[in-house]
C-alpha cells in the first residue's frame, strides 16, 4: 500500500479497479486534478468539458459515480441528477 498525504492507495483491491468515475468540468485543471487522485487511487476515469459531451460517455460507459460541475456549459438540470427538467434545491 502506498501513501501520499496521508491518503492510502489501495493497490491490491479489485473493487476500485473496477470503478468508473466520469467527471465532468469546464476546467481542465479541475479535470486534471481530480483524475490524477482517483486514477492513484485505482479508479477509472473518463472525463468530459461539457454536458452534452458527458451524456454520450455516459450512455456508452454505464460510470458508477458521475462527479459533475452543476454550472458546466450545456448544462441543464434534464442533463443531470434527477432529469426532471428542474433545478435541484
Amino acid at each position: 500500500m502506498d501513501t501520499i498525504g496521508g491518503y492510502h492507495r489501495h493497490t491490491n483491491c479489485a473493487y476500485f479497479d473496477m470503478m468508473r468515475v466520469l467527471l465532468v468540468d469546464d476546467c481542465r485543471d479541475i479535470l486534471f486534478l481530480l483524475r490524477t487522485g482517483l486514477e492513484w487511487m485505482g479508479y477509472q476515469v473518463h472525463s468530459a468539458a461539457d454536458a452534452r459531451t458527458a451524456v454520450e460517455i455516459a450512455e456508452d460507459l454505464l460510470p458508477d459515480v458521475i462527479v459533475s460541475d452543476l454550472r458546466c456549459p450545456d448544462s441543464t438540470a434534464s442533463n443531470s441528477s434527477s432529469g426532471s427538467g428542474k433545478a435541484p434545491g
